[in-house]
C-alpha cells in the first residue's frame, strides 16, 4: 500500500521523468495544484450537498459537460468528527435520480446511500450518520443502479476526512491546501477536441481507460512548496 509521503514524493519526481508523447496536450505543470474546497462540519455536526450540472475545461481547449456537488465538477472535501451524529441534506438539482453512498463509513444500511435510496430530481434526502470509527480518509459518490460509473465519471464524488482533532498534538500538518493536501485521482479519457469522453468497451470495464497507473499521467499542477502531507481518494 502506497504511503502518503511516498505519493507526494512521486508527484515531485514525476516532473523529472521524460514522458512518452501519448497525449499531445501534455505540458509542464505551471499552475498551482487544484484541490477541492473544504467544508468543516466538525463544529456544527451538519452539512449539505447539492448535485448540479456544470461545465469544466480540463485541458484548456474545450469545455465538457460535468456534474458536481455544490460546484461544476466533483464535490467539496468534508471534514467530520470520527464519532457522533452528523446530519446531512442531499439535494438533487439534476434531471435524473442519484444516490450518495458514504464509501468507507461504517453506518447502518438505512443511511448508507446505496442503490436502494434514490434521490429523485428536485428532492432532498436527509440522513443522520451515526459515525463511530477511527480517523480516516474515505469518500462519497453516487451509487445509482446501472449508472454508478457514468455518474461518478461526470463528477458526482468527493472526499470525507474523519478526524479526532488531535493532529496538531501529533505534530502533523493541518493547514488544508497548504501543507495538508487532498488529491482526487480519476481514470479519464478525452476526445481529439479535449472534451471528456465516456465510450465504454468491455476492456474499459475490466481495466479502466488507461489500464491503472502504468502509462497514465498525473494531473497538471504544482504542489505548494510547503506541502508535507497528502491524502488521496480514487474516484475512478
Amino acid at each position: 500500500m502506497i504511503s502518503r509521503r511516498t505519493l507526494l514524493s512521486g508527484l515531485g519526481a514525476a516532473a523529472l521523468i521524460p514522458q512518452l508523447p501519448v497525449r499531445a496536450w501534455a505540458t509542464t505543470p505551471s499552475k498551482p495544484l487544484q484541490m477541492p474546497p473544504l467544508v468543516d462540519a466538525t463544529s456544527s455536526g451538519q452539512f449539505s450537498l447539492t448535485a448540479q450540472a456544470g461545465e469544466t475545461d480540463f485541458l484548456g481547449r474545450a469545455s465538457s459537460r460535468t456534474w458536481g456537488f455544490d460546484q461544476p465538477f466533483l464535490g467539496p472535501t468534508v471534514k467530520l468528527n470520527h464519532t457522533g451524529d452528523t446530519a446531512v441534506a442531499v439535494h438533487n438539482a439534476l434531471d435524473q435520480a442519484i444516490s450518495v453512498h458514504w464509501h468507507g463509513l461504517v453506518v447502518p444500511g438505512d443511511v448508507d446511500g446505496g442503490p436502494h435510496q434514490l434521490v429523485d430530481p428536485g428532492q432532498t434526502w436527509s440522513p443522520v450518520l451515526p459515525i463511530d470509527q477511527p480517523p480516516a480518509t474515505v469518500w462519497y459518490h453516487s451509487h445509482t443502479h446501472g449508472k454508478t460509473a457514468r455518474q461518478v465519471q461526470m463528477g458526482l464524488a468527493g472526499v470525507l476526512h474523519l478526524t479526532d482533532g488531535q493532529d496538531d498534538a501529533r505534530g502533523l500538518p493541518t493547514t488544508y491546501g497548504t501543507d495538508d493536501l487532498t488529491l482526487v485521482l480519476q481514470d479519464r479519457r478525452f476526445d481529439q477536441d479535449g472534451r471528456m469522453s465516456y465510450r465504454v468497451t468491455m476492456h474499459d470495464q475490466m481495466m479502466g481507460f488507461l489500464g491503472g497507473y502504468h502509462g497514465g499521467q498525473w494531473a497538471s499542477g504544482v504542489p505548494p512548496p510547503s506541502s508535507q502531507r497528502g491524502w488521496s481518494a480514487c474516484a475512478c
